[in-house]
């Protein structure tokens, strides 16, 4: 069995984890990792400022699902003693480049671990631009070095790059990603007025980037609907009687399918069950709620957020289920409006983030404005209209992100690829369709997903919990003689 791995990032290293947990002293495995860049890091935790935080706490990241605490007891006895102010305490949030060493470390160990057992791990760093079917049901990989032939293919892709969604890329005082951030922001004039374009993690990490490297003047942020990511909800067991399979059969009409507002009923309904107030909680998503205030709210109240740990709660067929079962005209707000707010729920930030910023907006250093129409650069300067507001900066920064579907660059030559061999499908949110059990593309074919790939535009599969069950799920199909 020879298999490709495409991406060297957590996926890559949670898959030979599995592997050698599904498979211990079994079938010897011929395993090529095609990375261009830093193995196990990734986009997520390269090497970067030490404000760029994970946002899990350390006792509940990992790189096993099954072991969440497995980070946390490599953090109590590093092999290198950590910089002072590291915080390496189970709730606490360690800085994304210290999750980084980890994933080398441990890719290391693995890797020894697996040689031991007679098994082949290479790592080649080419970027890969073509899968296509090769010989006795096998596949051709094609890299920017060669091509060569395996048996078992697995598409591990993060993120693409920003998307640029005012053409702004070219002009003077533009930066297209903020990442790596150390390098990035030192371009920026320490007085000059910075307008981020993206209200989600990227744009808060350039904040806080900014923020520790001094810098003097004012920030300000622009989206369309403005919403930030949510502060990470304290961990709460829900014993849900209404948002449930049974729940969601008893709402569907005759077509099978099941409308947005059922399911905004179910939650209503699972909070009200619970002894909480449902209007009160849900009018926090409403259209023109304060940035600034809502962070104070969240911070300020113990029982914030139970909108986002409830949706944390479902398990991934039942929201595998409430997708499928929403028609077509649903699809659409989804994508379009309520996208954000999604994404806020499934990617929330560590509390010290969010004090960060809130006292930030409190002294007037940063603005964050929903309702952006547009943004256009002339005569060295940025100007954004933004609802009843027009703002001018210096500097713009793009914080947001493609799918690797829609990107520029290697992760949209690869897809286009896949697509023109027949080697892909797409659901209707925009990921690969997979199937759920093996996370085969093609029942019939020994090609793989995990992570971005797999995922509408609306879910957010690159969380690493999400890659570890991919992972998981990836490993123990490999292993089953189909």
């Amino acid at each position: 069995m020879r298999i490709a791995m495409v991406g060297g990032g957590a996926a890559a290293v949670s898959l030979l984890d599995s592997l050698l947990t599904v498979n211990p002293g079994g079938v010897a495995l011929d395993l090529c990792v095609y990375e261009p860049g830093e193995l196990g890091q990734g986009l997520a935790f390269a090497d970067d400022l030490d404000c760029a935080l994970i946002n899990l706490p350390n006792g509940r990241m990992s790189i096993r699902d099954a072991e969440r605490d497995h980070f946390l007891r490599w953090l109590e006895r590093p092999a290198v003693p950590f910089p002072p102010g590291i915080d390496v305490r189970p709730d606490g949030f360690a800085p994304r480049r210290i999750f980084g060493r980890y994933l080398r470390e441990h890719f290391a160990a693995c890797r020894a671990a697996a040689r031991e057992q007679g098994w082949r791990v290479g790592v080649r760093p080419e970027t890969v631009l073509e899968v296509a079917r090769g010989g006795d049901g096998g596949f051709l990989v094609r890299s920017d070095r060669g091509t060569r032939a395996y048996t078992h293919v697995v598409l591990g892709v993060g993120p693409g790059g920003p998307a640029d969604p005012y053409r702004l890329a070219g002009a003077p005082n533009h930066i297209a990603g903020p990442y790596p951030l150390k390098k990035r922001l030192l371009e920026v004039d320490q007085g000059a007025h910075v307008l981020i374009v993206g209200t989600g993690l990227t744009a808060v990490d350039t904040v806080l980037g900014l923020l520790a490297s001094g810098h003097q003047g004012r920030v300000t942020m622009v989206s369309r609907n403005g919403v930030l990511p949510e502060v990470l909800a304290p961990a709460r067991e829900w014993r849900r009687l209404h948002l449930t399979g049974e729940g969601l059969d008893q709402r569907r009409g005759a077509d099978g399918r099941l409308g947005r507002r059922a399911v905004i009923d179910l939650l209503r309904e699972e909070l009200s069950a619970a002894g909480f107030d449902a209007r009160a909680e849900l009018d926090w998503y409403r259209r023109g709620r304060s940035a600034a205030g809502y962070l104070r709210h969240q911070l300020t109240h113990p029982e914030a957020n139970l909108v986002q740990s409830l949706f944390l709660s479902l398990p991934t067929p039942l929201a595998r289920a409430i997708r499928a079962a929403l028609p077509d005209e649903d699809v659409a707000l989804m994508l379009g409006g309520y996208k954000p707010t999604l994404r806020s729920l499934q990617c929330p930030m560590p509390p010290g983030t969010a004090r960060t910023l809130l006292e930030a907006m409190d002294s007037g250093r940063l603005t964050v404005l929903a309702g952006v129409r547009e943004v256009r650069a002339a005569h060295g300067a940025f100007t954004a209209l933004a609802g009843d507001a027009v703002v001018t900066a210096e500097v713009a920064v793009d914080a947001t992100r493609a799918s690797p579907a829609r990107t520029r660059g290697p992760q949209g030559r690869l897809v286009a690829a896949l697509d023109r061999n027949g080697l892909a499908a797409w659901d209707a949110y925009g990921g690969l369709r997979t199937d759920p059990v093996t996370a085969r593309l093609d029942p019939r074919l020994n090609l793989f997903a995990i992570g971005e790939l797999t995922a509408g535009d609306i879910y957010y599969a690159s969380s690493l919990p999400a890659v570890n069950r991919g992972a998981d799920t990836v490993a123990k199909a490999l292993l089953t003689p189909s």
